[in-house]
C-alpha cells in the first residue's frame, strides 16, 4: 500500500503548570506570556493518522517544558507517546484491513503568542498560540490482511527512528496566575523512506 501524504494529528488537551510564576506582591499581569516566565505541561489527547485507512480514535500523552523569551515568542520542548487505529471495513470477499500504530517523539517548537502584541493591556483570560518546529519520531506498525512488499500481510513493521516537522494552533485559559488549561491541534508531518507506512 503507497501513502504519498501522510500527516500524523495530535489533538491536544493541554493542562499547563507555569513554573517560576511572578511574586503576588508585584504588579499584575499585563500579559499571558510575561517575558521571565517558566511552564510546565502536561499534555492529554486523541492522536489520528490520515492515511489509506479510515482513522479511529487512539490515545497519546506528554510533557512539555516551555521559556518565554518576550511577550510575544517562546521557545517549547516536549516529549510525546501515543497509539493510533486504523480500520476498513470487509468489502465483499475482501477481509478487514487494520493497522495499530504505536508513536514516540520528541519536538523543539517556536511559540508565538497571536493576540498579545499589545502587552501593556489588563490580564488577558485567553490567550491564542501559533507554533512550529521540528523533531524526531519513532514509531512501529502492527498490521493485518495488508499487504506488504516482501512480506507477510500480516505482520509488525518494526520501529524506525524518522524526521519530522510539526505545527500548529492552539487556544488557552488563564485559570489562575500559576495555572492554565488549554486545547492544541498539532500536525506532524514525517520524512523519510518509513513515512508511507504509518498505517500500513
Amino acid at each position: 500500500m503507497t501513502v504519498r501524504k501522510l500527516t500524523f494529528v495530535m489533538l491536544l488537551f493541554i493542562a499547563s503548570y507555569p513554573l517560576f510564576a511572578q511574586e503576588a506582591a508585584m504588579a499584575p499581569y499585563r500579559s499571558f506570556t510575561p517575558k521571565d516566565m517558566w511552564e510546565l505541561g502536561i499534555d492529554l489527547g486523541v492522536p489520528i493518522v490520515v492515511g489509506d485507512l479510515d482513522s479511529k480514535v487512539g490515545f497519546g500523552g506528554g510533557l512539555h517544558v516551555r521559556k518565554a523569551l518576550d511577550h510575544i515568542f517562546s521557545i517549547r520542548a516536549g516529549v510525546l507517546y501515543a497509539q493510533a487505529k486504523n480500520e476498513d471495513a470487509a468489502v465483499g470477499s475482501s477481509p478487514v484491513r487494520t493497522s495499530d500504530l504505536t508513536w514516540i517523539s520528541g519536538d523543539a517548537q517556536v511559540v508565538l503568542a497571536l493576540n498579545n502584541f499589545r502587552f501593556n493591556k489588563p490580564v488577558r483570560k485567553i490567550l491564542l498560540n501559533g507554533f512550529a518546529g521540528v523533531g524526531f519520531n519513532n514509531f512501529s506498525t502492527d498490521y493485518t490482511n495488508v499487504a506488504q512488499v516482501s512480506a507477510p500481510s500480516t505482520s509488525t513493521l518494526d520501529a524506525t527512528t524518522n524526521l519530522h516537522i510539526s505545527g500548529g494552533v492552539g487556544i488557552a485559559f488563564r485559570v489562575s496566575p500559576k495555572f492554565n488549561i488549554g486545547l492544541e491541534n498539532t500536525t506532524y508531518v514525517v520524512f523519510g523512506k518509513r513515512s508511507d507506512l504509518l498505517d500500513d
